[in-house]
């Protein structure tokens, strides 16, 4: 049986954050033995110019950006109030480094909810996602009955 919940680790890379204009970077994602990482986060209010509210989803060799050893891989202008967006890096290569970092790029004051992190395809199974209190996440396996036997 296939079940979504185990074969994916989530982590939350950076809680919601208030109304503000600074940039947002999440916590550094390694990537080492998953061959993806699905980034999800929303973004409270659209932009009205081209470089503001920006999903950034970079590749790097450290655990910071530092302008030197990312590498862009992809970016969304957010066009809607209250949008989620979700980024998909799929077998990044591995001369970029073994770290995701996603940058909110904030001109106009928004909220911004959390950044979550879903690394997929794991060498090593089964994910457990059940422990709250290292990911911030609780997830339960609800199984059809008909199933279960």
């Amino acid at each position: 049986m296939w079940m979504l919940s185990k074969e994916v680790q989530i982590t939350e890379v950076e809680g919601p954050t208030t109304a503000g204009t600074s940039a947002i970077e999440s916590t550094a994602i390694d990537i080492s033995n998953y061959d993806g990482c699905a980034i999800m986060t929303t973004v409270a209010t659209k932009t009205d110019s081209t470089n503001s509210n920006i999903v950034a989803v970079y590749q790097s060799s450290k655990a910071t950006l530092d302008n030197s050893t990312e590498t862009l891989l992809k970016e969304y202008t957010v066009a809607n109030n209250n949008l989620t967006v979700l980024l998909d890096v799929f077998r990044p290569r591995e001369e970029y480094g073994k770290y995701i970092i996603v940058r909110v790029t904030r001109a106009t004051s928004t909220a911004v909810g959390p950044i979550y992190a879903m690394r997929y395809a794991g060498r090593v199974k089964p994910v457990d996602n059940t422990n709250v209190a290292d990911n911030g996440i609780y997830s339960a396996a609800l199984i059809n009955q008909e199933d279960a036997s």
